[in-house]
């Protein structure tokens, strides 16, 4: 029954498996998520790649397709102009959560990815709402849905926004 792996690639490789024959190892928790039909995964692409490495984003917009991958900010609240700073980091040294807006974890996808702006929309709006259950109302452009739309340029800069079809 799960649909939705949270924070693929995030402090989830640590395989217990070892070795196999011939030096091989056996695939963990993101590698057989990925294998499933029909299984989300999220990912936080902060620019550091602390939470996920840009190699690994690529890999998974790669196998697991434009259908399936959702981009998330794990944000907690915090902004990131107080230092800088797109992640937090707790009083432990450890990674706890980001700071990003969506437009910046967009923007760092993109540059992961290479993908275009239309994928990167897909996987920041439309995948989220179908993974979730709410794609009748929201995730797309279309009548009966809320109008809620936030219009980038190339570079996912903010230009517009409407909230239930109306400019704000």
């Amino acid at each position: 029954g799960a649909r939705i792996v949270t924070h693929l690639f995030d402090a989830t490789g640590c395989s217990p498996a070892g070795k196999a024959q011939g030096g091989t190892r056996d695939p963990w928790l993101d590698e057989c998520c990925m294998t499933y039909d029909d299984m989300y995964v999220e990912i936080i692409p902060d620019s550091s790649g602390a939470h996920v490495r840009p190699t690994m984003a690529k890999l998974a917009l790669k196998t697991m397709g434009e259908d399936y991958v959702c981009i998330i900010t794990d944000a907690s609240g915090e902004s990131i102009e107080a230092d800088g700073l797109e992640i937090n980091i707790s009083e432990d040294g450890e990674l706890c959560g980001s700071r990003m807006t969506m437009e910046l974890a967009c923007r760092n996808m993109k540059s992961f990815t290479g993908a275009d702006v239309r994928v990167i929309c897909k996987l920041a709006s439309t995948n989220p709402a179908k993974a979730v259950n709410i794609f009748d109302s929201v995730g797309s452009l279309e009548p009966g849905k809320s109008a809620d739309i936030l219009i980038v340029d190339e570079e996912f800069e903010p230009q517009h926004i409407f909230l239930k079809g109306r400019r704000v």
